[in-house]
């Protein structure tokens, strides 16, 4: 759940169990362009969801379609710094009819996923990479609050995070945006301890636990983690779902860490929300 940095091996494509075990012989092939916005289509209608999904646009006057050519766009603009520009253009294509999981999944997600890919090819620093992810990250935050609407006391609750001293946010962001456009009550922590988190825990009821971990070195944290915040929840009813670039990239999986499930990009807990949401309601 993290903004991925550079792109993972394709080793790390092959399809997985909910318990985070891959699937023999089995392969995920790479997302197209368009396929997770459809991917969340799917999953709204079997939910009823309707109101996570607006209307797309066929084109945007002076705007390329959400497609690759407006994914190196945005890139570019954020790594330039151009702050307003960038607001600009999501703005364009918000006002044309792009829903905001449209331009979640299918456009600021691959642009942060591309940033990563330049700086593995050397055509960026570490500075200038994570001051592009940040401003794509503020930019993220700014479009869908406007349009964020009230949700009701029964909503399922759900607490995101990234790992305690880990760094990368932006998979966390993009999660709690898509779960609050499905209707869902969020609470975001992007720069927490493990105190707050099991506060969070122990005086809330959540139906869903999301931790994103960047660093191999920080396994041993979010195991930790994990372990405390199961212990605070009460009435043992949340499932635990981890995502971000050590699991993209195999280094550990969801049982190595005490996780229910694991996501290695925003589509896959879109379909991993099939098996949460069935649990939820079995509760």
């Amino acid at each position: 759940m993290d903004g991925k940095g550079p792109q993972a091996p394709g080793n790390a494509q092959k399809s997985l169990r909910p318990d985070g075990r891959r699937r023999a012989n089995s392969q995920n092939p790479k997302i197209k362009p368009g396929e997770a916005a459809e991917r969340v289509r799917a999953f709204v209608t079997r939910h009823g969801l309707a109101n996570m999904v607006g209307s797309r646009a066929q084109r945007t006057l002076g705007l390329p379609p959400c497609d690759s050519s407006a994914v190196t766009m945005v890139a570019e603009c954020a790594v330039s710094g151009d702050g307003e520009r960038l607001r600009r253009i999501i703005s364009d294509y918000s006002s044309a009819g792009w829903s905001n999981t449209v331009l979640l999944l299918d456009l600021l997600a691959p642009a942060v996923r591309l940033i990563g890919t330049w700086w593995e090819e050397d055509r960026c620093n570490f500075a200038t990479t994570t001051l592009s992810t940040g401003l794509i990250e503020r930019v993220v935050y700014e479009v869908t609050l406007a349009n964020r609407r009230p949700v009701p006391l029964s909503a399922p609750r759900a607490l995101i995070a990234v790992t305690p001293d880990d760094q990368h946010s932006f998979g966390a962001v993009v999660l709690s945006e898509i779960l609050r456009a499905a209707g869902w009550f969020v609470v975001t922590r992007l720069d927490s301890n493990v105190a707050q988190l099991c506060a969070d825990v122990a005086s809330d009821r959540f139906s869903l636990i999301g931790l994103s971990l960047s660093r191999t070195s920080r396994i041993e944290t979010l195991r930790d983690t994990i372990c405390r915040l199961r212990k605070e929840d009460k009435a043992r009813k949340a499932r635990f779902i981890v995502g971000g670039r050590v699991f993209t990239s195999g280094e550990a999986q969801a049982v190595d860490v005490g996780a229910d499930f694991m996501a290695v990009d925003p589509p896959e807990a879109i379909r991993l929300l099939d098996d949460i949401l069935t649990f939820v309601a079995a509760d």
